[in-house]
């Protein structure tokens, strides 16, 4: 392995570069804050790159690190919004009051 890229995958190395650049657009974190983002960003984009490939078709290798990137970069900011979501959800609060 000649380098972290092909280590880790360059869909993982994309997305850690991702979770960076994404940290300019969250405003407040803390440092615990900044490495769970960076670090959520990397590990969905091990996850999901390939599924989100083949749903759309796109079975180019060469197209792995972009979407690693993107996934590592958006992948966060759509997770915290579906978290908002749910909790702000009156179904959701209707389920806790009964329990």
């Amino acid at each position: 392995m000649d380098s972290i890229a092909s280590a880790l995958g360059m869909k993982t190395f994309a997305g850690f570069v991702g979770g960076i650049i994404s940290l300019r657009f969250f405003e407040g974190l803390t440092l615990q804050g900044k490495v769970w983002t960076v670090g959520g960003g990397m590990v969905m984009s091990f996850f999901l790159t390939h599924p989100i490939m083949d749903y759309f078709k796109w079975n180019v290798e060469h197209y792995e690190g972009g979407v690693g990137f993107i996934v590592g970069l958006f992948g966060m900011s759509v997770a915290a919004a579906a978290a908002k979501l749910v909790t702000d959800s009156d179904v959701l609060k209707s389920w806790i009051k009964r329990g």
